[in-house]
């Protein structure tokens, strides 16, 4: 059986040209899952709710604990066939620096004490501050693209399988375990790292180029969502089973997270589960009319209600009250709170998105860029 170099012309035609309403939406359910991890954790919900209720916040936590993957796939699944330019990262620090200093202003205004210099200065530099892990990640991540996307479009399938299979080995199976007596000597810091988000980058162009069960064309969403619940559940389930052990054999409790983490497979399999599902998804008009108006603002709901201020402020510590409600009244609240924090932030974004418009910042990036590159081949020439 011979390699393929690449996917069949008329499968990479379609792939090119065709927008996937699924994948759009998938960014905005995985958002609304990060908003969970940040209700659940910054807001004290786990760390406060009580023996009846800490499966029930932890099932929450390891469902939504995928979220970030899903966001490296879809980079990948969407870059790997896309035009790489250089401005589309000028573009995504122009909102980030947007919220980054803007929030950071308006906290100067309200708390002029509290607000130093050195806060001043690291929301002019969001990517090296570090205020936004994931978007530092990413920009790395960003310039490492031409070599991925070369990487995914060069080297034959078999190549690329091989190599993803090596990786997953080495970094979901071996790694976690090493790393427990040697520490974490790659600095991947649990999958909190722009290595790590390459990895899911590669993985997501390999599904979006070559796909993965193919053969399942009848209730494939179904399926792949039912394969996401039983990730979930085993990731849940080795949380409790470890936790059982590990007081059973030392006398305390040691380890019990060690497959939740983004580098589990148990997290990687939930991801790309929701890919897959999401990927063959049907939408009807109207829903497409939705995702296509609230996928783009949906990265801004990380900005606004991750910013530093507004998490110290707002988030950390304000949802306890929900870890002490019976369990029948708890999971409303904590959904109610979820999409609260999701609207009002997509609310909030609405002013950046019709301002951008209005000063035509993406046009005129795109310009910019093509200025300069027409300038660098006339001086080659």
């Amino acid at each position: 059986m011979t390699d393929r170099i690449t996917a069949p012309a008329e499968r990479r035609e379609s792939a090119e040209n065709s927008r996937n309403y699924g994948i759009d939406a998938l960014r905005i359910v995985s958002m609304i899952m990060i908003v969970f991890l940040h209700v659940l954790g910054h807001g004290g919900v786990l760390d406060n709710a009580g023996s009846h209720l800490f499966r029930v916040a932890w099932l929450f936590e390891i469902a939504s604990y995928c979220a970030v993957n899903c966001y490296a796939l879809i980079s990948g699944y969407v870059g790997v066939y896309s035009k790489y330019k250089f401005s589309n990262l000028l573009l995504l620090w122009c909102r980030v620096a947007f919220y980054s200093v803007g929030i950071t202003l308006i906290c100067k205004c309200i708390f002029p004490a509290e607000i130093g210099r050195k806060a001043l200065f690291s929301s002019f530099v969001p990517i090296f501050s570090g205020e936004y892990w994931y978007f530092t990640a990413y920009a790395i991540m960003f310039l490492f693209i031409p070599v991925l996307n070369e990487a995914l479009n060069r080297l034959s399938e078999r190549k690329l399988r091989v190599t993803l299979i090596s990786l997953f080995i080495v970094f979901s199976v071996v790694y976690p375990f090493s790393s427990k007596l040697f520490g974490d000597v790659a600095h991947l810091h649990d999958g909190y790292s722009a290595l790590w988000l390459m990895i899911m980058y590669l993985l997501g162009g390999y599904i979006r180029k070559y796909g993965l069960f193919n053969k399942i064309k009848s209730r494939r969403t179904l399926i792949f969502t039912s394969a996401y619940i039983v990730f979930v559940l085993a990731t849940f389930a080795s949380k409790f089973f470890i936790r059982f052990i590990s007081v059973r054999i030392w006398g305390k409790i040691k380890f019990e997270n060690t497959l939740v983490s983004y580098m589990s497979l148990t997290v990687i399999g939930a991801a790309v589960s929701l890919v897959l599902a999401f990927e063959k998804i049907k939408l009807r008009p109207a829903v497409i009319k939705a995702v296509s108006f609230l996928s783009p603002l949906a990265f801004s709901v990380y900005l606004i209600h991750e910013h530093p201020q507004i998490r110290a402020r707002l988030i950390k510590g304000s949802f306890v009250w929900i870890a002490n409600l019976p369990v029948y009244k708890m999971i409303p609240a904590l959904l109610g709170v979820v999409i609260a924090v999701y609207l009002t932030c997509t609310l909030i974004d609405l002013i950046r998105h019709y301002l951008f418009k209005a000063l035509k910042l993406k046009e005129r990036l795109y310009s910019l860029e093509n200025r300069f590159k027409n300038r660098k081949n006339r001086v080659k020439s």
